[in-house]
């Protein structure tokens, strides 16, 4: 039922949750990337029952405003788990894609993308190429920062680089993502939509990330849940013993879920949340 949530577990077991890491976009967020006022007070009133957690491909900047609008003080994953920092901005964990690939990396896409849009994303600053790209504009506007313009890759002598996005047309996306897998096989590249690809670390992932969260804070996997949409999701569900995905997640993700609640765009997040309250 859509307007249902699906347990494939007992209801009543979602007491045992004692750790709740939520992603952003697609999840959080409805489709057009508001957060809804209902979304703000479900987490305001379960925040200080269950540690909740948001964990973002995001920046810092990027998830800064939502992670306010909910008054929360755990810790804070950005860049699909490449760092965690906490409300004072102290750097718990990062890393950092290698200098040396970072120096090798840019200038290729730069020579052979030509209309794509390099966005680098560093422990505190976002820097893009082309600030006049459609690309970047919306990707501002959703995220309600703006990035800085590159100035060569001076930066790179002072600042490590957690994640690199590339983003634009769909052919020349899949051109650049033919060229560059081959060439950088120690990076982790995923082509996640058909206009953008992700780029971190190898071995570098939400679940990776949650599982050091839930080692620092004292948290059993089998008491955490985890609630998410997209396929970088899936390793991040699979570290936690309550699996949750939107309505709206991807087809993947479902056989893999404990539960799945309503969609974004119906508030998935905020009537689960509502209905463990109450247990």
């Amino acid at each position: 039922m859509k307007n249902k949530i699906t347990f494939k577990i007992k209801p009543q077991s979602l007491t045992g949750v004692k750790a709740i890491f939520c992603d952003i976009d697609g999840t959080l967020l409805d489709s057009k990337s508001v957060l809804q006022a209902e979304t703000i007070a479900a987490v305001k009133n379960i925040k200080d029952k269950i540690p909740f957690y948001l964990i973002s491909g995001r920046n810092v900047d990027g998830m800064r405003p939502i992670y306010d609008a909910f008054g929360l003080d755990t810790a804070m994953i950005s860049s699909n788990g490449a760092m965690i920092s906490t409300k004072a901005n102290e750097v718990l964990y990062a890393a950092p894609i290698d200098k040396t690939t970072v120096q090798d990396f840019l200038p290729f896409v730069e020579m052979n993308a030509l209309t794509v849009s390099l966005n680098t994303y560093t422990t505190w600053h976002w820097y893009c190429d082309h600030l006049d790209s459609a690309y970047h504009l919306d990707e501002a506007a959703i995220v309600h920062c703006q990035a800085e313009p590159y100035r060569g890759f001076a930066f790179l002598k002072d600042e490590d680089v957690m994640k690199i996005v590339l983003r634009g047309p769909k052919p020349e996306i899949e051109i650049i993502y033919s060229l560059i897998v081959p060439r950088f096989p120690r990076l982790n590249i995923i082509h996640y939509t058909d206009n953008a690809i992700e780029i971190t670390r190898q071995n570098i992932d939400k679940g990776v990330a949650i599982k050091n969260v839930m080692q620092r804070f004292n948290i059993r996997p089998e008491n955490a849940m985890s609630i998410g949409d997209s396929i970088v999701d899936m390793a991040m569900l699979a570290e936690t013993g309550f699996a949750v995905v939107v309505r709206n997640a991807n087809d993947e993700l479902k056989v893999h879920a404990h539960v799945i609640t309503l969609s974004n765009e119906d508030l998935g997040v905020a009537t689960l949340l509502d209905f463990m309250v109450k247990l």
